[in-house]
């Protein structure tokens, strides 16, 4: 089978946009082997208070760069401003992806599927790098590219005259445009894997095998059109206006449940393996540091009381049992890219370690 599908969107400020998709669907044999493709577009407008909100001033979160003569200079005491953008336009994203779906005749039970994906996006709106911008215009002073986002005196002042200039004057005299504009692109590909295994007995019910690998063969970011991408992949990064948390090469998710009557357990495991830490990554990526692997195991007992025959009376009644991080692993160190945390508690389930829950509902 073939599915088509478009949406066309006007809007009054920043125009419109034709946004075709396509699927595949074929079974070239039987449905135990099936194809499958997908390609798109994708559209998103700007918001309107990044076109027409109230700007912002204030100063800058203290960070240390580099200085000119070989000293660490500081930030602290420059203020930064921006705020809306009239100009801005919208982002476009292209996708695709291919796979298969196999469950071989000879060996029931077993399921095994593929996907490859890529994306890219252009022009996505954020806000410019302060760092970046800082250390670019310190290094190279009027030749930097990011020149023109720093003045002098006063937010409309004059630019500097020569690299240096930021770490040898008062710094509350320096003024940083952090302007919101269309900045990023970025490029996206890698694949999916899933082999799924059920075996059912007459005696001890059922048992099932599932296992997930995501690859990241590349993830690459462009901040600015005038700087080069930067590889992500196997990389942690935060604090930065590029930074994108903790990207592993690969990981893996696998579950080994059981059901028998009113029963069902389950058994989880998630590997991430080592990274190395960017701090903020891309132009402002501190020197590579090591972060280690993490695993976690979760359990969860899920008990159809009504199902199983207790408490009939009541309805469906069900319990549910579990314990997160059964073992209490906490996140891997990474302090460059999350100097408040020291790990990224986002990407690696929170920093609390072990997290017993307890869930009762009821039906009819």
């Amino acid at each position: 089978t073939v599915d088509l599908a478009g949406r066309y969107d006007d809007y009054t400020v920043v125009g419109h946009s034709a946004v075709p998709e396509a699927s595949l669907h074929y079974e070239p044999i039987d449905d135990r082997f099936t194809l499958r493709a997908s390609v798109g577009r994708s559209f998103g407008a700007p918001e309107l208070a990044q076109l027409f909100g109230p700007p912002i001033s204030g100063p800058i979160p203290p960070f240390l760069y580099q200085g000119y003569y070989g000293n660490t200079a500081s930030s602290a005491g420059f203020t930064g401003f921006g705020g809306p953008n009239p100009a801005l336009q919208p982002f476009h994203a292209n996708t695709w992806s291919t796979g298969f779906v196999l469950a071989p005749r000879g060996v029931k039970g077993l399921d095994f599927s593929f996907d490859f994906f890529e994306a890219t996006v252009k022009g996505t709106i954020g806000y410019l790098n302060q760092v970046a911008i800082v250390q670019g215009v310190e290094s190279l002073g009027p030749a930097s590219p990011f020149s023109q986002y720093v003045h002098v005196g006063s937010p409309s002042g004059p630019g500097v005259t020569g690299p240096g200039q930021l770490s040898t004057v008062n710094p509350t005299t320096i003024f940083v445009a952090v302007p919101l504009i269309n900045l990023t692109s970025q490029a996206d590909k890698g694949f999916d894997a899933t082999i799924d295994y059920a075996v059912t007995t007459e005696s001890a019910g059922r048992f099932k095998l599932s296992s997930t690998v995501t690859v990241w063969n590349s993830y690459l970011l462009q901040e600015i059109p005038t700087e080069n991408y930067y590889q992500y992949a196997g990389t942690a990064s935060g604090g930065g206006s590029s930074s994108q948390g903790t990207i592993p090469r690969w990981r893996t998710y696998t579950t080994l449940d059981w059901k028998y009557g009113g029963l069902d357990a389950v058994v989880g495991h998630t590997y991430i393996p080592s990274v190395v830490d960017l701090g903020p990554g891309g132009s402002a990526a501190s020197a590579p540091a090591h972060v280690g692997d993490y695993q976690q195991f979760d359990v969860i007992v899920d008990y159809d009381l009504g199902n199983a025959g207790v408490l009939k009376w009541m309805g469906k009644p069900e319990l549910r049992l579990g314990v997160n991080n059964v073992f209490s692993r906490l996140p891997p160190v990474a302090a460059n890219a999350f100097p408040a945390t020291n790990a990224d508690i986002g990407d690696y389930n929170g920093p609390i370690g072990r997290f017993f829950f307890v869930e009762a509902k009821y039906r009819y």
